[in-house]
């Protein structure tokens, strides 16, 4: 049985990866950062992998290096990479192949697509934003999780009625984890303090990272020191990057890691 696991960041599968001729889709690890790859994937994976033949893949291979040989180390013998991964693939294939979507890449370019595509046939977009599932896949530094400040999809349409985003792993604190705070009334910041209280004393699957754990408790004790000593409310306050902090009219989408300018 072959499995084929793609070893990048999450929103980097988001807006392309391979598929098979069936539409199998290569398996998706879930990592925010590559860090997490051999504590947290390799760690639950490795007994199911042993006897199966892994393929893998990332941009231009260098994760796939490490990644083969924290594999290897915990057991899992018959792994195999792509060679130059997808970078190489698709200038050897440049129609795409079997890859889907668009490469992400680390430089101003953002994101590229196949270059040879017949000019009358429709790009494929695998992306789906993050709100109402429509088709979307054009990253920017303004739309990043508010909680972990990994990039997501969203829509221009959705993006006109949130003022803040959070990325498919931290959804369950859409409605109580907000890093710009002065636009809420007193009422409100009470309501999300005992939110954030609830969910980590009844929701421990949601919170089993440590790292999130502490992320909350210290969004908790941001709160309470806000009730504490006051604050003034804006409710008209400008929508402002999570990155950069400029308002969303200063800010050209630019600021994220490796695309700052």
């Amino acid at each position: 049985e072959v499995v084929l696991i793609d070893v990048r960041n999450t929103f980097e599968y988001a807006i392309g990866h391979f598929e098979d001729h069936r539409g199998n889709k290569a398996m998706n690890p879930s990592m925010l950062t590559f860090s997490s790859f051999d504590p947290v994937f390799c760690a639950q994976n490795a007994e199911y992998l042993k006897d199966k033949k892994v393929l893998m893949y990332c941009t231009g291979g260098i994760r796939c290096e490490k990644a083969s040989a924290m594999l290897r180390k915990r057991g899992v013998e018959d792994v195999n990479q792509l060679q130059g991964g997808i970078h190489r693939y698709l200038e050897a294939y440049p129609d795409g192949g079997m890859f889907r979507g668009k490469n992400f890449v680390f430089d101003h370019r953002i994101a590229v697509a196949p270059t040879n595509k017949n000019e009358n046939a429709e790009q494929v977009v695998v992306g789906r934003c993050l709100e109402c599932d429509a088709a979307y896949d054009r990253l920017s530094a303004s739309r990043i999780c508010t909680v972990c400040r990994a990039l997501v999809l969203v829509c221009e349409c959705c993006v006109e009625r949130i003022r803040e985003y959070h990325c498919e792993k931290h959804l369950f604190l859409k409605n109580c984890y907000f890093t710009f705070l002065n636009v809420f009334d007193e009422e409100e910041l009470t309501r999300q303090m005992e939110e954030l209280k609830h969910i980590v004393a009844t929701h421990p699957n949601a919170v089993e990272s440590r790292r999130v754990r502490q992320t909350i408790n210290k969004q908790i004790r941001k709160l309470n020191e806000m009730l504490k000593q006051g604050y003034v409310v804006d409710k008209s306050a400008p929508r402002r990057c999570r990155m950069c902090l400029l308002t969303s009219v200063e800010c050209d989408g630019y600021c994220w890691g490796f695309w700052k300018r």
